[in-house]
């Protein structure tokens, strides 16, 4: 099987669309004459977003027949594949994913965000690596 592998940074085309849409409607409140604590957390986001590209930290995913590893921040994670009881596959409120590994003696750990690789392509492929996926819809987690 083809492994899979993932990288990004902070400046990538998602944090300057984000970042691009932030500013539009700081606009739009600013021309509406919102409340200042609207502006303010349209402010902070920018603020978070502006960090994260500037800071412009790795992050790696790869996923072969032996491991899966993930490198993010300060994380730098390898779990054989002979480890892992479960996948757990989550959608979010917000139609993000979150993705957690459950090892036989009972770890959770969960892959960051920014190491997620395309989720169909990752499932199928723990699914022809025999390893149970665990689907669920709109999580809070």
């Amino acid at each position: 099987m083809e492994p899979i592998a993932f990288e990004t940074s902070g400046k990538n085309q998602k944090n300057y669309v984000a970042l691009g849409g932030l500013g539009v409607a700081l606009i739009l409140l600013i021309l509406l004459q919102a409340n200042i604590w609207f502006l303010l957390m349209v402010q902070a986001l920018a603020g978070l977003l502006i960090w994260e590209i500037l800071t412009d930290r790795p992050a790696q995913f790869r996923l072969d027949r032996y491991a899966v590893s993930w490198v993010a921040g300060r994380q730098d994670v390898r779990i054989a594949l002979a480890e892992i009881d479960v996948v757990r596959v989550s959608k979010k409120l917000d139609f993000s994913h979150s993705v957690s590994i459950v090892t036989k003696d009972g770890n959770r750990l969960s892959i960051p965000w920014e190491c997620l690789p395309d989720i169909a392509e990752l499932t199928r492929w723990l699914g022809r690596a025999d390893i149970t996926v665990k689907k669920s819809l709109f999580s809070f987690g």
